[in-house]
């Protein structure tokens, strides 16, 4: 049996191939040999060739094949034809972060392999997520604090399962996660000021952006840091513009890693710039970052030049 992994959540990927080798580990009493490819890294007819090798020591061979959309238009006609007569010695782990939308080729290989989908999770599915995951370290935590905390760390399961490990460590030997636990790790959190930051740079109220900066800062947050959720912001509105028509709403939270809740605003800001717009604002940001950094400038000047350069005003 091959697979396809479909979507934009790499922790979900991550976790079907682990759960996968145990599986396999169970079945066969010794572990699969493992290997990973990448469009770009390794010629698809060499990785073709090392799936007709007999495994070195484990009777299944199992080979993850990331990005396979990426690959040119000749290697995708042989994933097809090897799919179509697999052996029984190999199982692939197809991934690919591209919508389904018009997709000939996920098409294709869906009604040669197992489909497994790696969404997002909605913003209704990360709240008892978050809860999982504490309950199965021991800790209680509520739902209002769940929330919190996606809106502190974002969609990424990845950093939520790092940033819950962190409080449930700093937690000890107490059992309940409070919501000083969480600033404490996660700090206050300004994921959506940043959006309210870009609505005054839109603009170009210079006076209300800076006002708006330094209660940012106030609350205990960092320039290099409010310099980095700009850059992060404009970066997710040109991801925006090179989504493909019709794109559902599930692959764009997917796309740019944010809550649901933030997608039309995301939508809304992103439909105000043009391409070129956004490359000189994440020219000026970056290069405020670095002198930041560097220590060449005074970190709040240079967060405070770099906003006035966004709203026109110097």
């Amino acid at each position: 049996m091959n697979y396809l992994l479909v979507g934009q959540e790499e922790y979900l990927k991550q976790q079907f191939t682990e759960n996968l080798k145990k599986t396999l580990l169970e079945k066969q009493k010794s572990r699969p040999d493992f290997e990973v490819f990448s469009a770009g890294t390794k010629e698809i007819t060499s990785l073709l060739e090392s799936s007709g090798t007999l495994p070195f020591a484990s009777s299944i061979r199992l080979i993850a094949i990331k990005d396979i959309d990426k690959f040119s238009q000749k290697e995708k006609k042989s994933i097809l034809k090897y799919l179509k007569a697999p052996r029984d010695s190999t199982i692939f782990l197809l991934e690919s972060q591209s919508p389904w939308v018009n997709n000939k080729f996920l098409e294709e290989i869906s009604k040669l392999a197992r489909t497994v989908a790696c969404n997002k999770l909605k913003e209704s599915e990360l709240e008892p997520w978050i809860k999982k995951e504490f309950a199965s370290r021991g800790k209680k935590i509520s739902l209002p604090l769940t929330r919190l905390i996606s809106e502190r760390i974002g969609s990424s399961l990845f950093l939520l399962k790092n940033e819950i490990e962190k409080i449930a460590a700093f937690l000890g030997a107490e059992d309940e996660v409070t919501q000083r636990h969480i600033e404490e790790i996660c700090g206050k959190g300004f994921y959506k000021s940043s959006f309210e930051l870009v609505e005054l740079v839109m603009e170009k109220k210079a006076d209300k952006v800076l006002d708006q900066a330094e209660a940012i800062l106030a609350s205990g947050e960092k320039p290099h840091q409010i310099l980095n959720l700009l850059a992060w912001q404009f970066r997710n509105f040109l991801k925006i513009k090179n989504l493909p028509k019709g794109a559902s709403r599930r692959d764009i939270a997917g796309c740019l890693d944010i809550q649901w809740r933030f997608i039309d605003k995301a939508l809304k800001q992103a439909g105000r710039f043009t391409r070129r717009e956004l490359e000189t604002n994440l020219e000026i940001i970056l290069e405020a970052d670095f002198s930041v950094k560097s220590g060449r400038l005074e970190a709040r000047l240079t967060l405070e030049g770099a906003l006035l350069r966004l709203c026109g005003a110097a």
